[in-house]
């Protein structure tokens, strides 16, 4: 007789080569901007996997849900952050224009960053020299959409 064990940490998500390129790039661009590099942490993960898969199911783009974790501060706290001093999200919907764009993560993981330099508010919350710790969970959806979402906080 076989027994099988599965021991689950967490949610059970892990990071794809997407989520850690798009850590990377983020990393990167904050460290030519002069700011330090970020931390990746678990939890902070677990909290944007939670959104981008909310964000691919409802197939929009927002910072809020419709459930019991309405807003970032909310989802941070369910995976227990629970002393914070600051926190920001950006959340992206990137729709890939060719078969290359949506199978070739290097240019997703760019599409995504660019997405956020362009955009002001975005840009200022990744470039915050005073977040430390970030997740970011990136997720495709039927070939058309890419949902992604990055939580910064300090503690």
């Amino acid at each position: 007789m076989f027994i099988f064990v599965l021991l689950v940490n967490g949610l059970g998500y892990s990071q794809t080569e997407l989520d850690k390129l798009v850590f990377e790039k983020v990393n990167q661009y904050r460290v030519s901007k002069g700011v330090k590099k970020l931390v990746w942490c678990d939890k902070a993960f677990n909290a944007s996997k939670q959104h981008s898969i909310y964000l691919k199911n409802n197939e929009e783009i927002s910072h809020n849900e419709n459930n019991d974790t309405p807003t970032v501060i909310s989802r941070l706290k369910k995976h227990n952050i629970n002393y914070i001093i600051s926190y920001g999200e950006n959340c992206a919907q990137i729709i890939p224009e060719t078969d290359e764009e949506y199978f070739s993560n290097d240019i997703l993981s760019t599409l995504i960053v660019n997405s956020w330099k362009k955009s002001p508010p975005h840009n200022k919350i990744m470039l915050n020299p005073n977040f430390t710790y970030t997740g970011i969970s990136c997720i495709k959806h039927d070939m058309i959409f890419v949902y992604a979402t990055i939580d910064f906080y300090q503690n």
